[in-house]
C-alpha cells in the first residue's frame, strides 16, 4: 500500500470512529484509569487483545513488544500491576513468534 494511500485509510477510519463513538466515553476517564487486566502481548501486527472478546476500553492496560518479553517492559508492567492495581496479568503470546524463533536461535 502506498504511503498516501496509508494515510488516506487512517483518516477515514479515525472519522469513522469519532463519529461512532459518544464523546462521554473518553471525558469519563480524562483524569484517570481503572483497568482490571493487565495484557503482555506481542507486538505482532496480527495479535489482538480484542481476542479477548470485550472492550478493552479501560479495562486492560497493553504491554507490547517483539515476543512479548518481561525484562524490557518491566517498568510497564509494573506500573500496571503496583500503580494501577490491575488484579490480573495475563501474558498473551501466538504460534510461529518470529521474535521468540529469532531469540531461541541466536
Amino acid at each position: 500500500m502506498e504511503i498516501g494511500n496509508i494515510f488516506r485509510h487512517l483518516l477515514i477510519h479515525n472519522e469513522a470512529f469519532v463519529k461512532s463513538t459518544e464523546e462521554t466515553k473518553f471525558l469519563a476517564y480524562a483524569s484517570h484509569q481503572s483497568p482490571y487486566i493487565t495484557l503482555l502481548t506481542c507486538a505482532d501486527s496480527r495479535v489482538h487483545g480484542h481476542i479477548l472478546g470485550m472492550d478493552l476500553f479501560n479495562k486492560v492496560f497493553i504491554v507490547r513488544n517483539a515476543g512479548n518479553q518481561v525484562a524490557i517492559n518491566r517498568g510497564s508492567i509494573e506500573f500496571a500491576l503496583y500503580v494501577l492495581n490491575t488484579p490480573v496479568m495475563l501474558v498473551l503470546g501466538h504460534t510461529d513468534c518470529g521474535a521468540v524463533k529469532f531469540a531461541t536461535h541466536a
